[in-house]
């Protein structure tokens, strides 16, 4: 069928002082049918119309069952009221019945144009009062107008438009949100965006929007541009794509006159404008949030595998057996001016009369020629007093890189380098440095073939590694162990940061490959209570941001989720998915990591517009969880965390189970 249709969003008007301005569009309507008994509706099929709230000349027409809706009407704006006839022109119409847009039930109701009147419909009377409830309180400026189904923005004009994208070097987002909690939507229910793009906090519009829907059922993926006159889009997602758990994504540009991308600035370093090239907006809402897991189950020997890893380290103060390029063995080096320039840390030597900074070797791997040593950045304050200090744990986001730097005044802080290799080996009977050569290191966990045989998989000795320097610093096995390799002389201050160690371990913000380790190293860190690799301590907290490895096979895109993106595995080497071991993949997948913790508390920080990450694997991670726990997820924040100023975040939060 077609109808004129035109939606909604807000801002808020006087009534009762000039004539409404209104534009309509003809659009096709999907028809119904019996699998999917709502309309489907696009971006396309409601577009937003500018109505300026102003109401000279209009009259209240009513039918039998809009008449206590109209009588309130008539009390809130002083407006005359009429029974309806056929043919009538410029009135506020008020009426029970089923417009043809959405079937109308209950309290549901719709506001919008037709022509030169404003139609106010409910499924019920009660549905019909609810619409003239928000109608009249958004005329009075109460309130925002969101109705039900169809959305409508009151605006005293159309906003200026940015024509070009040398315009966009101030303060560009374009913000928005669903209508409702993104977390709480049930099978079938309506999930409505609203968007509005802005300059420097105020509206404007642009040439068009583009966007592409989509979901976790991957059925169907819907596309299409739209005017963006406005400077709004409204988008109610089809009924269709909310019959599974799992989440729904919602991409949008905006384009200038000449069909460039207007880009989301975020703000400006050194007169250079900060923004993300690509997508000008990614939201997402999820459907039965609650019901999300990972598609992979855990596998029923999932603890005892990593118990059984566990068992595999090597003493740590082992000295190095014959000549490894991985300097495997237990060093110990101080750093100083020189050590902390060569690596790159010049910011840090002003830190040294107050911190003492050491790079820790320790053998790791039973394989002690060719395996890789457990290395690490330690800073702990100087004259620290004794059981005074927690251990804060820092670990990488996925590349090859050092473990970087941090100290701080009330921790003993802990940066591991994942890949057992540090930036540069320091030579110490010459005070030289040889650069690390990390090629062999390349795309590193993304191969289909990693994860054949887990138990020699890359991450499982990243994650040993980094059990093996928590082993070492927090146990009193190692006081006396002498290093085979160090420029130390003296160890007493060493011996000092030993003493420090108060019993209380955290794990600092991780992102992406960070967040997947400080998860899985805290779950180790449980299972090893008690054995030869025991971490002494208590873990007070871990806090991650978009977390890699929840749902790992989803995310690879072998069991019909919306696929990541990035690090996705299987997005190197020619690789099929066909050939991808998915219960050795779900050896490391965070969720079932997640599971295995037992103190402490959670905080996961995430963004619907991580496309590496989806969103469903990090609320499946959330639900695996019960120790007590946070999430915070905003729309249209990406994967390196970069997000409007304006967030639209929801957080909820747990106590342990």
């Amino acid at each position: 069928t077609t109808t004129a249709v035109n939606t909604t969003t807000a801002n808020t008007t006087t009534a009762n002082t000039t004539t409404a301005a209104t534009t309509t569009t003809t659009v096709t309507v999907p028809a119904t049918s019996p699998e999917n008994p709502v309309v489907q509706k696009t971006p396309a099929d409601v577009e937003v119309f500018v109505f300026d709230g102003m109401l000279d000349g209009y009259r209240l027409a009513y039918d039998d069952a809009g008449f206590e809706a109209a009588m309130a009407l008539v009390n809130e704006l002083g407006l005359e009221a009429v029974e309806y006839e056929d043919g009538m022109d410029k009135v506020i119409y008020i009426g029970v019945k089923t417009d043809g847009i959405v079937p109308l039930s209950g309290t549901d109701y719709h506001m919008y144009m037709s022509g030169k009147n404003i139609l106010i419909l409910g499924g019920s009377d009660e549905g019909c009062m609810a619409g003239m409830e928000t109608f009249a309180a958004t005329l009075s400026g109460k309130k925002t107008s969101l109705s039900q189904y169809v959305h409508t923005v009151f605006s005293t004009n159309i906003p200026p438009k940015v024509e070009t994208v040398n315009n966009y070097t101030n303060l560009t987002q374009l913000i928005g949100n669903t209508t409702k909690n993104p977390l709480s939507y049930s099978f079938g229910d309506e999930i409505v965006f609203v968007l509005k793009l802005t300059l420097n906090g105020q509206l404007v519009g642009c040439n068009t929007f583009s966007y592409t829907l989509e979901a976790d059922d991957t059925k169907q993926k819907l596309s299409g541009t739209v005017s963006g006159e406005t400077g709004y889009l409204v988008s109610t997602v089809p009924q269709g794509m909310t019959l599974v758990p799992g989440s729904v994504r919602l991409s949008v540009n905006a384009y200038d006159a000449s069909n460039q991308l207007l880009p989301v600035v975020y703000g400006s370093t050194e007169g250079q404008a900060i923004s993300r090239p690509t997508y000008s907006f990614i939201g997402g809402a999820v459907v039965e949030a609650n019901s999300i897991y990972s598609d992979v189950l855990a596998p029923d020997d999932f603890a005892e595998f990593w118990t059984e890893m566990l068992s595999t380290t090597i003493d740590p103060t082992i000295s190095s057996s014959g000549s490894s390029k991985y300097r495997n063995g237990f060093a110990i080096y101080k750093m100083d001016a020189n050590y902390l320039k060569t690596l790159g840390y010049e910011s840090y030597i002003d830190k040294l009369d107050s911190f003492d900074f050491y790079e820790i070797y320790l053998a790791c791997d039973a394989d002690r020629i060719d395996g890789r040593p457990a290395v690490g950045y330690v800073t702990v304050p100087k004259n620290a007093k004794p059981n005074s200090l927690p251990i804060v744990v820092g670990l990488n986001a996925y590349g090859t890189r050092d473990g970087y730097f941090s100290c701080s005044a009330s921790s003993i802080t802990v940066k591991m380098h994942p890949n057992g290799m540090p930036k540069a080996y320091y030579n110490y009977d010459d005070g030289t440095f040889t650069p690390t050569d990390f090629s062999q290191d390349a795309n590193f966990a993304k191969f289909v073939a990693d994860y054949d045989d887990p138990a020699t998989a890359y991450l499982t000795k990243m994650i040993l590694r980094n059990i093996q320097m928590l082993h070492y610093l927090t146990s009193d096995l190692y006081e006396d162990a002498e290093p085979y390799d160090t420029n130390i002389t003296d160890f007493t201050d060493f011996y000092k940061m030993r003493a420090a160690y108060n019993g209380k371990i955290s794990f600092a913000y991780g992102g992406s490959m960070g967040g997947f380790q400080n998860i899985a190293t805290a779950a180790l860190c449980s299972l090893a209570k008690g054995s030869d690799r025991e971490v002494e301590g208590t873990i007070t907290s871990i806090v991650v941001g978009c977390p890699w490895m929840c749902d790992p096979a989803a995310v690879a895109g072998a069991t019909g989720r919306l696929m990541g993106l990035g690090t996705r595995i299987g997005s190197v080497g020619g690789d099929s998915l066909a050939d991808l071991d998915l219960v050795g993949l779900s050896y490391f997948d965070t969720v079932h990591f997640g599971a295995l913790l037992t103190e402490g508390k959670l905080e996961i920080q995430a963004g619907f517009a991580d496309t590496t990450c989806p969103s469903s694997g990090i609320v499946a991670l959330y639900n695996a969880v019960t120790i007590e726990k946070t999430l915070i997820i905003t729309q249209n924040k990406d994967h390196s965390g970069k997000n409007p100023v304006t967030m639209n975040t929801t957080t909820v939060k747990e106590a342990a189970q």
